[in-house]
């Protein structure tokens, strides 16, 4: 029957097809003309997802001219992911989390000049899937003998190139969007390997990880202003979207992890909503808990350098070289600790410790400095409370003084009264 002016075209309806029952060039015909396909540089990383949500305890992506190749243990992908996977897509059934991500990140992988393999399960009873691409030739037959999901796709690097095609991804640009990867992610571009180690790993306890109305968070201080701040929204493991709170005393770096996020078809946006509220109310209340955190592990450490400085004089001069100018950025203090090396002679330990209070205390008090005369925004006043009782300078005796007491204390050190300009 003609289609009439105005109508849809009719796209028909999935049919399996194979042994399991899966027609690539159907159900990519079917989904693209509902843009779930549009290009997206972001299309790699949907693997990590993948990996994320069967459990893995580490993933490799790795690509090169020709060639990607991802694998992660974790339990195998169920038969019927690999049976259907455009199921859940195509209306067919509701479909789990996995089996979602899955067929999207098999949707953008499998190019109609793009063959791929996906194998998965325990050695003994491994099961896969081929797709193959016209103009591509089809993957080789594998013996991995691991239980691991491996996926494979192979094209040829001669062909031309739309837009999201495989061979115009760029792994190594994408790091920066893999903090929240609970596990680690190793990177393989062009013979280039990056590891993208889990945040508490990372930073240690300058790193501050924890849960906030029910979703992972991880946020990491910065000696910096907070228009240096680089914080992200994301998914199962990647980010998806920047964020910026104003008004915080320093930069920080970091992310929530919500899975309820929804995306655009690009993967480059998230849907405005109650779940983009939610991850952004819990973002604003972890930066707020690693200031908080932040400002204790500053104090301890203002005492652990006071009795640093009162048992060497030398000490007390490197002290000084660092104070000197306080509102100045890390970057300059350490240039002065530098130049004042050569006079420094005690354990290396110390020196350390003086070096990072210093560049810590340049920051805070740059910090309030800026806030002064100004009103203070609502959801950082218990930073700024706490701030207002932390240690910031030392006594002529190395006494830590609060910076609330700063123009009370009877004698300052000289490089702090200087500072003030007493």
């Amino acid at each position: 029957m003609a289609r009439k002016r105005g109508e849809e075209p009719d796209l028909g309806t999935f049919v399996g097809a194979g042994g399991f029952g899966v027609d690539s060039r159907r159900a990519v015909k079917v989904l693209r003309a509902r843009q779930l396909g549009q290009a997206s540089e972001a299309a790699p990383l949907l693997w990590v997802r993948v990996a994320v949500l069967s459990g893995a305890s580490r993933a490799v992506l790795h690509w090169e001219p020709g060639r990607f190749e991802a694998r992660f243990d974790g339990a195998p992908l169920p038969p019927l992911i690999l049976a259907r996977p455009y199921d859940a897509h195509l209306g067919a059934m509701d479909g789990t989390p996995l089996m979602r991500q899955f067929g999207l990140a098999l949707l953008h992988l499998a190019r109609p000049d793009v063959a791929v393999e996906v194998v998965s399960g325990p050695a003994d009873a491994r099961r896969a899937i081929y797709l193959e691409g016209p103009g591509a030739a089809p993957p080789a037959a594998t013996e991995d003998g691991l239980d691991e999901t491996v996926v494979r796709a192979y094209w040829s690097p001669a062909a031309q190139v739309p837009r999201g095609h495989p061979e115009g991804w760029d792994l190594g640009a994408l790091l920066g969007r893999l903090d929240s990867a609970p596990m680690p992610v190793t990177v393989i571009h062009r013979g280039k390997v990056s590891v993208v180690v889990p945040w508490a790993k990372r930073f240690g306890r300058e790193g501050w990880v924890g849960e906030v109305g029910g979703l992972r968070c991880g946020l990491r201080l910065l000696p910096r202003d907070w228009e240096a701040s680089v914080l992200q929204l994301c998914v199962d493991g990647v980010g998806v979207a920047a964020e910026s709170p104003r008004g915080a005393p320093l930069a920080a770096e970091g992310w929530v992890d919500s899975p309820h996020l929804t995306l655009n078809a690009s993967l480059d946006r998230v849907v405005q909503g109650s779940a983009r509220d939610h991850a952004r109310s819990a973002l604003q209340d972890a930066l707020q808990a690693a200031l908080l955190a932040g400002l204790e592990r500053h104090a301890r450490r203002m005492t652990l350098t006071g009795a640093a400085l009162r048992r060497d004089p030398a000490l007390a001069r490197f002290w000084g070289a660092a104070a000197e100018e306080g509102t100045q950025v890390c970057a300059s203090v350490r240039e002065r600790l530098e130049a004042a090396s050569g006079r420094f002679r005690g354990p290396s330990g110390d020196r350390v410790l003086v070096e990072d209070t210093a560049v810590w205390t340049a920051a805070w008090r740059a910090a309030a400095k800026k806030r002064e005369g100004k009103p203070t925004p609502a959801e950082f006043r218990p930073v700024y409370r706490a701030l207002a009782a932390t240690p910031l300078f030392f006594d002529s005796d190395a006494r830590p003084v609060l910076l609330r007491d700063k123009h009370r204390a009877s004698a300052l050190s000289r490089a702090d009264a200087a500072y003030l300009g007493l």
